[in-house]
Order: C-alpha cells, then sequence, then structure tokens
C-alpha cells in the first residue's frame, strides 16, 4: 500500500499498489527496464518543500552546513509537481502565423470559444452530479430572476447570446520569490521587461502602463535580454513543463521569432545571449541539469554538455565572447569553452597562496560578473565575492553578510544584491552595495521598502544612464536613480510574495479591492491608477478577506483561524487591526458581512461555520454550525440579511437561518429569497459554466453579475460566460495567463474590471471588462414588470 496526503485537501488516502512482476531491474536514473524494453517512465521525485510553506525565519535548523534558508529553498525547488498535472492546454509553444494561414489556426494562451452544447444528456450528466448535495427543486431555487430576452447593444446591435470580453490590463506581481537575474532595461531605457506567472511583462517606468507576451503554456522561470544593433531588442523567456520551450520574442510587437524545445525536462533555469546575439545558452532544472548552446534563428543545438549532479543556479557569456561562459550552483564553478559542436570545461583552480587549507574550493555559488582582463566575480553563500584570473582564484571580498543571488557588471562598476539579515534593531540591513570594478570602495544604497529585518535581493540591473532596477524576494521592484548612497529609489512593482494567494474582496462602492496572502500582507488596490494604496503586515498568513458594506472596515481569515476586523479610511489610507477572535484552529476559508452590516458569518477548514454580531465595534460570536460533511468554501447572504447559501468543497449545497444557523430545506421558503451576491458554483442558472466531462476541471471560483459569470479553475483558465447560461457547456471566452490554480475571481463594483488570483504564482490580474450597455428590451413572450426591473436592478442581487 502507498498512504498520501494532501495539504490543502486535509485527506489521506491509500492506495494499493499491485507490483509488477515484469520489473527485472531499478536503476538510479529513475527508469524501469522490462522484458518487453518498455519505454522509460519517470518517477516523480518528492519536493524538499511545500509550495506556500513560510520560511520568514532563518533559523539554525534551516541552516545546518551553512546553508541559509533561501539558498536551501532555491536547491530544493522541485517542479515534477507542477508538471505531472494533466493540463488541458497545449504543452508546446508556436511562433506567430502569418496572416495568410492564421485564419484556420487558434493562437495559443488566448481567448477561444466552445461549442454551446444543448444535449439533454449534458444537462442530466450535470444534475446528477449535484444530486447528491443537492435536489432538483434547490437547485431552481437558486436561479435569477432574468428571462432570456433579448438585450440590444448600444454600440453593435448584437445580441446577449454574444459573449462580452476581457482584456489583460494589469499585473501586480513579479517573479522574484524562488527566480533571479530575471529582471531587465530595454534599450530605450524607458521600459523594463520581467516574468510574471506565464506572461512577459513589459512595463513602461513612467506611464506605468504594460503589455504582455502570453505566448508560454506555464511559469515563465528565466528571462535574458539582448539590446545588440543587429537582432535589435529580443527577449528569451524560458518556463517550467515536461517538455520546456524557450521562446524569444520582440518586446515592442510582442511577435514570437523562434521556439526552441527538445533538449532540457522540467523547466529552464537560465538563459543567456552571446555577445553578438547569435547564440543562446540555457540551463535545465533536470538532473543532471544540461547545458544547451543554440543557434537560436535556425532553432539548432550547437552543443550540448552535463552541466553537474547538483543545481546550476546561472551561466552567462563573457563579455565580447561568443565562445566562453561561466556556470555556478550548488558547490558547483566551471569556465566553458565552446570548440566546434563541443563544449570544453575548465574546473576553479585555488592556489594555496590564497587558501592554505583551499576550504573554499567547494563554496555554493549564486551569481555571476565579469571585467576585463579575463577577470570574473562569483557571488557566494556566505557573502564573500570570489575574484578569478582566467580559472584562476586571486581574492576574495568580504562584500555581504548573506547570499549573494544577483550581480551585474557595467563599464564602471559592479552591483551586488544579496539578503542580509540585522543581528540587532538598530543596525541597517545593507542588501545593494555598488562597486569599482576591482571590488573596491563598495557603498550601499538605500531601499525604498518598509522596515524590517530582512531584505532579499534577487534581481539588479544598471542602463547607460546609471539607473539600477532591483527586484525583490517580495515580488516589488524597485528603480534607484543614480549609484549615490542617498539616490532617490522609486518602487514601480508591487506583489505578494511567496505563499497562497486567497483572500479577495472589492470595494462595494469604489474602484478599489483588498488582497490577503500567506505572506502575511494585507494590500489595499486602487484599479483606476493601478496603485497600492495601503499595505499592512498582519504578522501570520491571511486566508479570507470581506469589505463591509460602508467599505470602511474589512474582516481578515487568517491560517491559523484567527478572525480580525481591521477598520480602513479613504482619508488616512491607513490599516488599523480593532478586533480579533479565535474560535476554530484551522485555516478561515470565508468570511462575509451580511448586507446590512450587522453580522459577519466565518467558515473553517475543519468544517465548521461561526456567526459574529460585528454592530457598534463588536466581535461576538451568536451562532455556529458544526459536523458539516465539507469544508464550506463559498457563502452568499441574501439581500434581507437572513439567509446565507453555502457550498461545500465536495459540491454540496446548504442553507441556512441567520444567525442562529437553522438549517432551511423548505423549498417553498427558499424559492421567496432573493440572493445579494452569487459565487456559488451550483445552480440551475449557471450549468452552463461546467464542461461535458464534469470531473475533468475543477472550478475553484465564481462570481456572477446580472449579465456575465466569470470562473477561475485549476488550469489557470479565466473563463467568462452570459448569465444566465443554464446548458452544460455554455459558449465562453477562456484567458490564460496564471500558470495554474486561479484561487479567486471578483468583479469590481462599477464592472469596469474583474480580478483574478493566482494561488501558486502569487500573482494579481486585472483584466478590462468590456461591459454590454443595456438599453432596451426586446421580449418574445409576455413577462411581468416584476421581471423587468430585476433584469435593470443591481447586478448584485440574485435570485
Amino acid at each position: 500500500y502507498l498512504i498520501s496526503i494532501g495539504g490543502n485537501d486535509v485527506s489521506t488516502l491509500v492506495w494499493k499498489h499491485e507490483f509488477d512482476r515484469s520489473v527485472v531491474n531499478v536503476t538510479n536514473s529513475m527508469s524501469r527496464t522490462t522484458t518487453n524494453a518498455s519505454p522509460t517512465i519517470p518517477v516523480p521525485v518528492p519536493s524538499q518543500r511545500q509550495r506556500g510553506e513560510s520560511d520568514d525565519s532563518d533559523n539554525t535548523d534551516s541552516e545546518e552546513e551553512g546553508y541559509d534558508s533561501d539558498v536551501r529553498h532555491d536547491q530544493g525547488m522541485d517542479y515534477n509537481a507542477r508538471i505531472l498535472i494533466d493540463h488541458t492546454r497545449t504543452k508546446t509553444g508556436q511562433k506567430d502565423i502569418p496572416k495568410s494561414t492564421a485564419a484556420n489556426r487558434t493562437p495559443m494562451r488566448v481567448k477561444v470559444k466552445t461549442s454551446h452544447r444543448k444535449l439533454q444528456d449534458d444537462l442530466a450528466v450535470v444534475k446528477a452530479t449535484f444530486k447528491s448535495g443537492i435536489s432538483l427543486g434547490l437547485l431552481n431555487a437558486m436561479k435569477s430572476d432574468s428571462t432570456n430576452e433579448d438585450l440590444i447593444d448600444d454600440d453593435d446591435n448584437k445580441p446577449q447570446g454574444r459573449i462580452v470580453d476581457l482584456e489583460l490590463d494589469h499585473i501586480h506581481g513579479y517573479r522574484g520569490f524562488d527566480c533571479r537575474d530575471n529582471l531587465f532595461y530595454l534599450a530605450d531605457n524607458e521600459s523594463i521587461v520581467y516574468p510574471a506567472a506565464g506572461a512577459g511583462v513589459v512595463h513602461h517606468i513612467r506611464r506605468g502602463t504594460q503589455k504582455f507576451y502570453l505566448k508560454h503554456t506555464d511559469d515563465i522561470i528565466s528571462m535574458a535580454v539582448h539590446n545588440g544593433e543587429e537582432n535589435g531588442n529580443i527577449v528569451a523567456s524560458g518556463q517550467i513543463g515536461e517538455n520546456p520551450t524557450i521562446h524569444i520574442w520582440n518586446p515592442r510587437t510582442l511577435k514570437t521569432i523562434s521556439v526552441l524545445s527538445g533538449k532540457h525536462r522540467r523547466g529552464i533555469c537560465s538563459l543567456s545571449f552571446s555577445t553578438s546575439g547569435k547564440l543562446l545558452l540555457s540551463v535545465g532544472v533536470d538532473a543532471p541539469y544540461t547545458i544547451v548552446v543554440w543557434r537560436w534563428k535556425e532553432g539548432n543545438s550547437v552543443a550540448t554538455a552535463v552541466g553537474s549532479e547538483a543545481r546550476i543556479f546561472n551561466a552567462l557569456f563573457r563579455p565580447m565572447s561568443d565562445t566562453h561562459f561561466v556556470s555556478v550552483g550548488v558547490k558547483h564553478l566551471k569556465f566553458w569553452s565552446l570548440a566546434g559542436n563541443t563544449l570544453v570545461e575548465k574546473k576553479a583552480i585555488i592556489p594555496k597562496t590564497v587558501d592554505e587549507n583551499q576550504s573554499r574550493k567547494r563554496q555554493t555559488m549564486l551569481s555571476i560578473a565579469f571585467a576585463s582582463e579575463n577577470r570574473t566575480y562569483t557571488g557566494s553563500m556566505t557573502g564573500l565575492v570570489f575574484i578569478w584570473r582566467v580559472n584562476t582564484l586571486e581574492r576574495t571580498v568580504n562584500a555581504h553578510t548573506g547570499p549573494i543571488f544577483s550581480m551585474f557588471s557595467s563599464d564602471n562598476c559592479i552591483v551586488t544584491g544579496a539578503k542580509e539579515k540585522s543581528s540587532s534593531s538598530d543596525v541597517v540591513v545593507k542588501p545593494l552595495k555598488i562597486w569599482d570594478l576591482n571590488m573596491n570602495n563598495g557603498r550601499s544604497i538605500k531601499l525604498n521598502v518598509p522596515s524590517t529585518d530582512t531584505i532579499c535581493v534577487r534581481s539588479v540591473c544598471r542602463n547607460s544612464q546609471g539607473k539600477i532596477l532591483v527586484g525583490l524576494k517580495t515580488s516589488d521592484i524597485i528603480e534607484i536613480e543614480d549609484g549615490s548612497s542617498g539616490a532617490r529609489s522609486t518602487s514601480l512593482v508591487f506583489g505578494h510574495g511567496e505563499g497562497q494567494l486567497w483572500a479577495l474582496s472589492t470595494h462595494p462602492t469604489k474602484p478599489l479591492f483588498a488582497t490577503g496572502s500567506y505572506d502575511r500582507n494585507l494590500v489595499i488596490w486602487n484599479s483606476t491608477n493601478k496603485g497600492l494604496i495601503a499595505k499592512r503586515d498582519m504578522k501570520k498568513g491571511i486566508r479570507s478577506i470581506s469589505f463591509n458594506p460602508a467599505g470602511n472596515l474589512l474582516a481578515v481569515g487568517f491560517k491559523d483561524g484567527q478572525i480580525s476586523l481591521v477598520n480602513y479610511s479613504l482619508e488616512s489610507k491607513e490599516l488599523i487591526e480593532t478586533l480579533k477572535t479565535r474560535e476554530r484552529n484551522t485555516p478561515i476559508l470565508c468570511v462575509r458581512f451580511s448586507p446590512d452590516g450587522k453580522f459577519l458569518v466565518a467558515s473553517s477548514e475543519n468544517c465548521c461555520i461561526d456567526f459574529f454580531d460585528v454592530e457598534n465595534d463588536k466581535l461576538t460570536r451568536v451562532g455556529y454550525v458544526t459536523h458539516m460533511k465539507d469544508a464550506i468554501t463559498q457563502i452568499d447572504w441574501a439581500t434581507n440579511s437572513q439567509y446565507i447559501r453555502t457550498t461545500t468543497i465536495g459540491l454540496h449545497a446548504f442553507i441556512f437561518h441567520a444567525p442562529d444557523g437553522e438549517e432551511i430545506k423548505n423549498h417553498d421558503e427558499i424559492e421567496k429569497v432573493v440572493w445579494n451576491t452569487w459565487t456559488s458554483p451550483l445552480g440551475d442558472d449557471i450549468i452552463g459554466i461546467w464542461p461535458k466531462d464534469v470531473k475533468k476541471d475543477h472550478i475553484n471560483c465564481v462570481h456572477a453579475t446580472s449579465s456575465a459569470v466569470a470562473t477561475g479553475d485549476d488550469h489557470g483558465a479565466v473563463k467568462l460566460f452570459r448569465f444566465p447560461c443554464p446548458e452544460p457547456g455554455a459558449e465562453c471566452k477562456i484567458f490564460y495567463g496564471h500558470s495554474d490554480n486561479v484561487t479567486n475571481v471578483r468583479f469590481l463594483a462599477n464592472e469596469k474590471y474583474l480580478v483574478s488570483l493566482g494561488g501558486d504564482d502569487c500573482c494579481i490580474f486585472l483584466w478590462k471588462y468590456r461591459r454590454r450597455q443595456k438599453r432596451k428590451i426586446i421580449s418574445k413572450r409576455n413577462t411581468s414588470s416584476h421581471r423587468i426591473q430585476q433584469i435593470k436592478s443591481s447586478s448584485h442581487q440574485h435570485r
């Protein structure tokens, strides 16, 4: 038997193992040989650390053998769990297709339509799936009072059956929590490029606008830029995947130039262009960490070599060279030369005159920089910079107190970025420094970040004007005006750090929304200027949040079971925690204020529901429900604040009276209820959000307005349907950009934007919603004035 434990689903499964007696040998290369010579079968390697677990502190346990926790985290990063998922998307990239042939082809990772199926057997399949948890009568009770009259669009007179559109407008976040050296200026110095989730982001510094390269099919974990005159501005980006691809693309036009694949498994962790731009160097995360040199224009590999038995973090071509490069990693440093179709390696030499005991011979190296006279600088895990001439060590410099994750060399200086932790409250950390080309006269540069005892720099870049880009582990990007100690710094991009991202709530009247993450931060965002309004470290992981009807109070549910009330003022832009309680010891999956603002309901992972009185600055429990079959993941209030509708993780629906928690089973009573919101994936009016094969997709989140329904699923898809959509497999548009596991979607109050969260990519996507303007109603049958009024009423009211 095999026993498996689910971290998020809180389940233990017991699997029966039927031994394959045709196996004659088990090798160390993770394959099995059978008598009929079956193909090699990859075996997943268990991750050293679960995604989303906090590594905030660097205690002695996490630093055994001298390893910093972030270095150990990078070393143990395993993408097997991701690439073994049965994705619904195509796993390979493609070049842009000429217009003459593109008409009959479907582009990668952009909106597509599915056929509108009206088969009665499909409807029966879906209803049968829900039958165990909810009766057909209750399904019918969860209906909008909207009818099927045609709504005429003011602009193009198109009927309601046409689906409106989404356009990706902005991404909050940057892949800094587990990647490095992936942040660059473009040649004009007006824009920067970096990865976020499955998107290559081109961000205009002055205007704050963004455009996106969306041809990848999974997370982008590496990037390189070549600004040479011959090839112009080109970007290379590498992703994870069973057969990962490298895309070379134009950041101005967002057109794909070339797609490379077939030489790596699991992912590409490092990319580097040669000086001429004709060659591209790539490193895989597949043991034994294959190194490949490509002629990317032709799409062919020039040479391939086994890199190392341990993880390689980075590899860079030397300046003014198309044949020499250096690779660094876990107790790894090699100097390479390209000779025809062969890669020749030289190992590092440490003379005894430099280190008599040669105690530094097996240092873990993290970063690389270069200078003239064949000098190479490598940043180590211990904060030392090693200076090499050719492949022989000359000396070391004690540059930082923690691991040096990134280095960047230019004509007259070297910039180093590291992780530094203060030993006391009065010691200022100095994670960013600038040096001359001899690594002398180092001076620290202040970063404009909230006061903290630890700052971790993951990427640095310097342009021809002397400005410095800094990418942080917290997924923030900062620009330093120049290299002086008192230089002004500006925050360009904000995001959440590593940790599960689930919590989302929109302001009831303003174009604002709030997010919370396991990185402990509660953040208020402005959709108008794409800025961060307020941020507070709540000292523990956040699982759920909710604005009250007045928009001046937030309920926050934490992963340890605590619930807090946080005051928010539009004038002061401050977040002040006022009250807190803890009735459960498992994550609070959902919190919702009642429409009248008097009550708060919360559901926990241990299958309980709690009602709280929040009037007059109170947070007092007044009712609860226990012994539910499954955990409650979605809650909707009735407009009269007397009922709640709940949906469990097992797709069971229940109605309760509030706040006493009495279950309501009377269908006549239920049919009279008008719901204030619709976030449940169940109901006759939204059966169409489920595909024909219901078991294929798991829908994580739903949000409906009076005319549209948005969903997010485990495959990274954000889908947009019309509302209502009562037939299974309804016509929809599908939008990709998140890597996978879309955990939450919400329309803003003005319905101009849809917000979506990536649970694993830690990114917030802001989609511009092209909403239909309702002008008049053409009815094909007699309808009551009540129904017509309901169609025109608030998008938050459903029946």
